[in-house]
């Protein structure tokens, strides 16, 4: 029994001295890894010997900065703020460029630039000496905090930070850290081709911050120059008469894909160009020609209505030539319902060198009748009423003398034939009458060839169809620049 509990008791003290050393081993080894972290931090104090590389390693040293955390405002005590941090941001256009007109797209070419406090990677304490900013490019970027931004209407979307070409980083002395890159970017407008060519269109460029909301990150545009543009821009079909710009917050709900799911309130910059279409290629292109086209078919008006080859011809050439002109033009808005007043120029045209033809029609079945028109009075109406329908009346006699050798008043007085007609006299009463009807009926009615009524209809022809197209051009042309 004794020897047990001796054996027993020699164990645990042996256990304890093993436990004693591991514990002796463990922190000798944590001062040592202590020590070697305080020492392995790089000293800013003498920044002024350091070479660029070396200071901006030492600045965004992991020990010193972490790059996963945004950067905070410092009061004047030196305390941080909780505040969101402001970016400001600058844009200058080089170019624009509109690809597939029929949506509105358009290439931006250009720089953008961003600037922000990050105090963190102020060194104007550390190397007083230096007087030139630090510059970098996108190896930079991995070792410190950068605002993820993106055009919210772009077709190829990139973050500012993932592309490694043409990006310059400055940090200023007081740590002021602005990035510069270049841009290349295709935007998605809203269409409006109702007054397609003359139509206006509106086309924004819109700056969202994608990962941090309004909590932490709020856009703002530059106070000085936000927005450049390049004194050589030029558009092909297009014009840029004047831009603005805004400042807005997006409200999300949680589970927006397009916000990280997080929701929230989130920045938004934005700015628009007004941009209208140059229309005289089309005014010269399209309008002057099926205004020409139009005025062609009226020269069937001083042909005969007996011309059938030469006014068919001219009709029926006129109105292909109309279709093939504005054809180009039909399939660019093929299945869509925008080109309004581009549809409504087609039509009027159509309609005019269409109504020439049924007027040639018109006339030509008029000219190739074979009786005469009575008509109760020469104008326009009646001539039209006559024309559409016919009446014959039969003409009125006031005596006849071809009948047994009398002569037959509509009074019912018959008078004989002496042999020396000097010798018939008439009642003032019978006169009288016969002479009041004779002039009614040459009063009343007259009687027109259908040759000269195809003159006629033709030579009114001739004043109201260009009257008529000059009232629907004041009209459209009104309703173009008036709307």
């Amino acid at each position: 029994m004794k020897f047990s509990f001796v054996l027993q008791q020699c164990w645990l003290i042996c256990l304890n001295l093993v436990l004693a050393v591991i514990a002796s081993d463990l922190t000798i080894q944590s001062n040592t890894t202590t020590s070697q972290a305080t020492t392995s931090c790089p000293s800013l104090q003498n920044a002024d010997a350091l070479t660029q590389t070396q200071l901006i390693f030492e600045l965004t040293a992991p020990c010193r900065y972490d790059k996963f955390e945004r950067p905070f405002s410092l009061l004047e005590n030196n305390s941080v703020a909780d505040q969101p941090l402001n970016i400001y941001v600058r844009i200058y256009i080089t170019d624009i460029k509109v690809f597939n007109s029929d949506y509105v797209q358009l290439k931006i070419f250009g720089f953008l630039q961003i600037y922000y406090m990050d105090n963190r990677l102020a060194f104007g304490d550390y190397a007083p000496k230096r007087l030139q900013p630090i510059f970098g490019d996108a190896q930079l970027l991995d070792r410190i905090w950068v605002p993820h931004i993106l055009f919210g209407n772009e077709e190829n979307s990139a973050i500012l930070g993932t592309n490694d070409s043409d990006i310059l980083l400055v940090i200023k002395s007081d740590g002021l850290l602005s990035i510069s890159s270049r841009i290349q970017t295709t935007l998605s407008c809203s269409v409006a081709l109702n007054k397609f060519p003359f139509d206006d269109q509106q086309c924004s460029a819109i700056i969202e911050s994608w990962m941090y909301n309004s909590s932490n990150v709020i856009l703002r545009w530059d106070d000085e120059n936000p927005i450049g543009f390049d004194q050589n821009t030029h558009l092909m079909q297009y014009d840029l008469l004047y831009y603005w710009r805004n400042e807005t917050i997006i409200q999300t709900t949680k589970g927006d894909l397009r916000y990280t799911l997080l929701g929230g309130n989130y920045s938004s910059i934005s700015f628009t160009v007004y941009l209208t279409r140059d229309s005289l290629f089309y005014i010269f292109d399209y309008f002057l020609p099926s205004i020409m086209l139009v005025c062609i078919s009226w020269v069937s008006f001083w042909l005969q209505a007996d011309q059938t080859p030469a006014r068919t011809t001219l009709g029926t050439s006129t109105m292909l030539s109309l279709f093939t002109l504005s054809s180009y033009y039909e399939k660019k808005f093929e299945g869509k319902n925008h080109a309004e007043f581009f549809e409504v120029w087609f039509f009027g045209c159509t309609f005019f060198i269409f109504g020439s033809l049924m007027e040639f029609a018109f006339v030509n079945t008029i000219w190739r009748r074979n009786r005469g028109l009575t008509l109760k009075q020469v104008n326009s109406k009646y001539i039209l009423i006559s024309t559409l329908t016919p009446k014959v009346i039969p003409q009125s006699k006031n005596c006849d003398c071809e009948i047994d050798g009398h002569i037959h008043f509509f009074n019912g007085n018959m008078y004989d034939i002496s042999t020396n007609k000097e010798h018939i006299k008439l009642s003032e009463t019978d006169v009288n009458i016969s002479d009041k009807k004779q002039q009614a009926s040459n009063d009343s009615w007259v009687t027109m060839t259908p040759h000269e009524v195809s003159l006629w209809i033709d030579r009114k022809a001739r004043f109201v169809f260009p009257l008529l197209f000059i009232i629907c051009n004041a009209v459209y042309w009104i309703l173009v620049y008036c709307l």
